[in-house]
């Protein structure tokens, strides 16, 4: 009997080595997914001109399949309205950040009485440097003005495209193709076999965009008797292998259908390793702040958030906010598309009739940690998953506790002095939050049993934001363990 080493039949759980991945590089066809394509329009001008050198530099080894092709012309013109505005809704964010502040600077005045020419001096400072700044961001190129959308003439990314993907952009395939992917596509998404099973809550044909992709892919890199090397910053774990929440390569069922079809070997990589490791691979001189911007253009939420991201709780008025988190938070389970989410969301929670409040209400749940949005999909992050499964309300507890501005200081004034609280919460100071700020983080901290149930008592205006509600032991009855006591929710109606 002949026998073999430990990694004999187990290589799919080996991750794939520096080397390998430079061989990879070098050596691979390469699929550019839409994701990187559209990004383009997102990154500043350094980081699009040296992804677009690396895209060069692979010359005839670079593909796009012609799934690919058609998400990028569907999506083009609102992704390049969306990046064109960025600016703009920014600069209109600084500029409504001022009556708070002048606000804070009312009520200085009138806590401390200062004389009169130094309160007007501080507010001709503070309007002007928030005037200054919010023009100095809408001086800002974006990468194509929105118009460009319409009129391809004006649109120098699509411009630098077009020769570059001359002759790499794959052919529509046959229509008994095309039926026999769209059947096999819809029965990975019954029977959750990856890619592309996490989109089955998407509507129309969208659920087979990304087994489409990857057959057209697979197909190509075979024929050509070819390595396949995917770059995508789609972050979905029915592609990725995922432990402890990180990445770690492909999917080993997707590794091995790749084999057993014949195919040379497969590797997935972000837009960000990409070009660091371009460098070495392909001698192409890339940029430091090229690789940061492609590892940040998603947009993640910061570790410690502003306290004015946090929205009234839907439904509120009950105090039972960790069970409408656990709720709003299940609504998310299979990364649905934005649709798909708010119909869920209004199941859920009837009262809450229009669509654009449903996803602003959805802020609470980026703003803890708990989710984000990828495009026009909104997915769990790994604290989002575990809160999901098993509704633990020390989880919200710690993460309000981490990312919330403000909120240690006003646990502290709690434990300290009931009625300094009450005087904080309604006069300040706390930080840079402004009264409305103070009243909904105090609120939040009530409800999810932070600050002791007795501070309902303490003063503060139990009529503005939801100040009633139950106490610390009905949270953890209601949320703790298997979630039993939630209702039907999205859970049931989604389940998968």
């Amino acid at each position: 009997m002949t026998h073999g080493s430990l990694t004999d039949g187990f290589e799919y759980y080996l991750p794939p080595t520096p080397e390998q991945t430079m061989t990879f590089l070098n050596e691979a066809m390469v699929v550019v997914d839409t994701n990187v394509l559209l990004n383009l329009y997102r990154y500043n001008e350094q980081a699009r001109e040296d992804l677009l050198k690396v895209l060069a530099a692979l010359d005839d080894r670079l593909f796009v399949t012609h799934q690919i092709a058609y998400e990028f012309w569907e999506r083009r013109e609102a992704v390049i309205s969306d990046a064109s505005r960025m600016s703009e809704r920014f600069a209109a964010e600084l500029a409504s950040k001022a009556e708070p502040l002048f606000q804070h600077l009312n009520e200085w005045k009138n806590r401390v009485s200062p004389p009169k020419d130094i309160a007007a001096d501080v507010r001709a400072k503070l309007e002007t440097a928030i005037d200054e700044a919010a023009e100095r961001v809408r001086s800002l190129d974006t990468a194509v003005p929105a118009e460009a959308g319409r009129d391809v003439e004006k649109d120098e990314v699509l411009g630098q495209l077009l020769p570059l993907l001359e002759g790499r952009v794959g052919s529509a395939p046959d229509e008994t193709t095309s039926q026999q992917d769209d059947a096999e596509a819809a029965r990975r998404a019954t029977d959750d076999i990856p890619p592309g099973f996490k989109d089955k809550k998407k509507s129309g044909d969208r659920p087979f965009g990304d087994y489409r992709v990857w057959a057209q892919s697979t197909r190509e890199a075979i024929a050509r008797g070819m390595k396949l090397l995917i770059v995508t910053d789609d972050r979905k774990e029915d592609w990725w292998h995922m432990h402890g929440g990180q990445r770690s390569g492909p999917r080993r069922e997707i590794l091995a259908e790749f084999a057993g079809a014949g195919g040379e070997g497969l590797l997935l990589m972000t837009p960000a390793t990409l070009l660091f490791s371009a460098r070495e691979a392909l001698g192409v001189d890339i940029a430091d702040e090229s690789v940061r911007t492609a590892k940040t253009v998603r947009g993640r939420t910061s570790e410690r958030a502003v306290s004015s991201s946090l929205e009234k709780m839907p439904s509120g008025r009950d105090g039972r906010y960790a069970k409408h988190i656990l709720t709003m938070t299940r609504c998310v389970r299979d990364n649905p598309d934005t649709d798909s989410y708010i119909d869920a969301f209004q199941s859920c929670f009837p009262s809450i009739t229009r669509s654009d409040e449903a996803r602003r209400r959805t802020g609470t749940l980026i703003v803890l940690g708990l989710a984000e949005w990828d495009g026009d999909t909104i997915q769990l992050t790994k604290d989002g998953r575990t809160f999901a499964a098993d509704g633990d309300v020390e989880l919200l507890r710690g993460l309000f506790m981490r990312r919330i501005e403000h909120a240690p200081t006003i646990r502290d004034l709690a434990l300290q002095s009931p009625r300094l609280l009450s005087d904080r919460i309604l006069y300040g100071p706390i930080g840079n939050l402004n009264p409305t700020q103070r009243r909904r983080v105090y609120t939040y901290m009530l409800h999810l049993g932070l600050i002791p149930s007795d501070q309902d008592d303490s003063g503060v205006d139990d009529d503005l934001d939801d100040m009633g509600g139950e106490g610390d032991d009905d949270l953890d009855d209601e949320v703790r363990g298997d979630g039993a006591a939630m209702g039907a929710g999205p859970d049931r109606r989604r389940a998968s």
